[in-house]
């Protein structure tokens, strides 16, 4: 409702229009509880397999799916020309570990 200022102006004639664009997609369930997330949206959420997922439940009870980055995905990612090492890293956060309880505890 335009104010009674505008009523009897050409502003009238002109409509405020908004494009809203909602993706519906229906999937079923088997009986080992497993479904199959759309193409379209695996694309757009960039989902590949063995992609891991979260399944978020919001307070209006919808459920709302988020891809998740592990760390061996980021892998390569960063231009270093030392390899990446496991055991080292283990090593690495075994004596971070060890060395934060003495403080503590000594």
């Amino acid at each position: 409702m335009l104010p009674r200022s505008f009523s009897n102006t050409k502003l009238t004639k002109y409509y405020l229009c908004t494009t809203v664009s909602i993706m519906n997609y229906t999937s079923t369930v088997t009986q080992k509880g497993q479904t199959t997330i759309p193409l379209h949206l695996r694309k757009k959420l960039g989902i590949k397999p063995k992609s891991k997922i979260r399944f978020v439940v919001n307070d209006k009870d919808e459920v709302v799916i988020k891809p998740l980055s592990d760390f061996f995905s980021f892998q390569g990612s960063l231009k270093s020309k030392k390899k990446f090492d496991i055991d080292a890293m283990d090593k690495a956060i075994g004596n971070y570990i060890n060395k934060d309880y003495e403080k503590k505890h000594y």
